[in-house]
């Protein structure tokens, strides 16, 4: 039946990346799969990861060859066919069927899916296994894993090594394989995210048990906080790098020692200082990482219960979805945000802000799956907002007025393949009525017109736009994905050799590095 075939594979893709953004960990999705699909241990695991028989067999063969490991002094030799013996071990017969597992190759198809030998064992595997075994791996799991190295991230994430390289030595590996603890110690999970170098001290921060190194005084906090915030508006992430891991390490040990009765204005901080780590780890292409702190921004808002802070966790929640191209749930969370607001839209100008920048971004969800009247319905719904704020409005919350809806209907229009309404409305846009500072708002702006002179064949005047959005926010336009896109679609059309734009492009890729893409 390769209908139903197929659709199961889709169902489990779905769920799979729905809990991904959501910064669920491989074991929080094999056990979710184990539950909704009825898998045996082994073979969720193998499913959270996405991996097909094949593809498993060949990352347990590799990361053998790789590291010398196998009983006898050779490599294993996994195949497809194998490895599924070894899935549906004991069965459900009475009398054991399949391959039984042993305490070695469990060991090894541990430290490939990123779990501990236990997680990949049920009571039907107790049950059958000799009692040797389970000694053995009762009492040599620490020890096993201690010894064997943790998988790099090409054979975590992706790609395989090619035969006979050289193991990646520290600081010279494109991607930096991160083992850090998730909040729940009881837990004792060990969650492998793979990010840039760059993001290496905030994913130490967001990842750790959090515990108090620094007793800094919450008005402290709150202070750091909104100067990284306003860092971020002015697009400058290596200067936010190097001062969020310290400040969210301290807000995350002192909300562990004040507990459940913390102070009001404590967790706002700490729900904004999961956002500015959201905010950066997306600008840097790390989905996974956004995604984890989104979701913790989301949890200590909703613990609240107040609708304008958890109109701002949603809010880059459905920014993190919209980055990862997961366009559906981006716009139900910033819809059902933006409802919760609705009967208190009015009580501040936050308010009114955060309500519009919530249907704005629902607007561009719905542009980006190609749903027209819905996303321009949205965006009218918004203007609401920006005609009751007259001017920009900008805080820790939300940026949004008449200025900044003008610049979501350029992206709207060019999300749609609508050069000239592209065009028109960026030209609407007052350069004066956006404050100075902020450049990242500017540049989206830049990038929208950009964008839309693409769509109408204007290649000079679209390259004139991507270098005044870099002089604007080099940070931003050098590690953007639509920036890279644009620019590298434009040099592969131009006859015409464009020196500043080739010039961008090199700064976009960086030492050694290939031009990055929009994912």
């Amino acid at each position: 039946m390769p209908y139903a075939r197929t659709s199961l594979r889709a169902e489990h893709r779905a769920l799979r990346e729905r809990m991904r953004v959501l910064g669920m960990s491989h074991r929080q999705i094999a056990v979710e799969f184990a539950r909704c699909f009825s898998l045996r241990p082994r073979a969720a695991w193998r499913h959270a990861h996405g991996w097909s028989l094949k593809e498993a067999a060949e990352r347990i063969n590799a990361y053998a060859a790789h590291n010398g490991l196998s009983p006898d002094g050779n490599t294993v030799a996994m195949t497809g066919a194998h490895l599924c013996e070894y899935e549906s071990w004991p069965g459900y017969r009475p009398e054991p069927a399949g391959r039984r597992p042993t305490p070695y190759l469990l060991s090894l198809l541990a430290v490939v899916y990123g779990a501990t030998v236990h997680d990949l064992l049920d009571v039907a595997d107790y049950e059958h296994l000799p009692a040797a075994d389970r000694l053995i791996l009762d009492k040599t799991t620490h020890t096993a894993h201690s010894r064997l190295a943790a998988p790099s991230a090409a054979l975590v994430g992706g790609a395989q090594p090619s035969a006979g390289a050289a193991p990646a030595r520290n600081g010279r590996a494109s991607q930096l394989s991160l083992t850090a603890a998730r909040d729940a110690p009881a837990a004792g999970t060990a969650v492998p995210v793979n990010v840039p170098p760059p993001l290496a001290a905030l994913a130490a921060a967001l990842l750790a048990v959090p515990r108090v190194t620094d007793r800094a005084q919450p008005r402290r906090l709150s202070d750091q906080a909104t100067q990284l915030w306003r860092l971020r508006q002015q697009a400058r992430y290596r200067k936010i790098a190097d001062h969020l891991p310290r400040a969210l390490a301290c807000a995350r040990g002192l909300e562990a020692e004040q507990g459940p009765g913390r102070q009001l204005a404590a967790q706002a901080t700490l729900a904004h200082l999961y956002n500015a780590a959201s905010s950066l780890a997306k600008s840097l292409g790390s989905f996974e990482l956004a995604g984890i702190a989104a979701d913790r921004a989301v949890k200590v808002a909703d613990a609240t219960g107040d609708p304008l802070l958890g109109g701002a966790a949603a809010y880059r929640l459905a920014n993190v979805l919209l980055s990862a191209r997961q366009f559906t749930p981006a716009r139900a969370v910033a819809v059902g945000a933006a409802d919760r607001l609705r009967p208190v839209m009015t009580a501040s100008r936050s308010h009114t802000a955060m309500w519009g920048a919530l249907l704005a971004t629902a607007a561009l969800a719905a542009a980006r799956a190609h749903a027209a009247a819905e996303a321009w319905e949205l965006l009218g719904a918004s203007r609401v907002a920006g005609d009751l704020l007259v001017a920009e409005h900008a805080d820790l919350f939300s940026i949004f007025g008449p200025a900044n809806w003008l610049i979501h209907a350029v992206n709207v229009a060019a999300d749609l393949g609508d050069a000239g309404e592209a065009i028109r409305r960026a030209g609407q846009v007052q350069p004066r009525s956006l404050p100075p500072f902020l450049a990242e708002r500017r540049t989206f702006l830049l990038l929208g017109r950009a964008r839309g002179h693409c769509l109408r064949g204007d290649a000079a005047s679209a390259a004139a736009a991507l270098l005044d959005a870099e002089q604007a926010a080099p940070e931003e336009v050098r590690t953007n994905p639509d920036a890279c896109a644009l620019v590298a679609g434009l040099l592969a059309g131009s006859p015409v050799r464009n020196e500043p734009l080739r010039g961008l492009a090199a700064r976009m890729r960086g030492p050694g590095q290939p031009a990055r893409t929009s994912p």
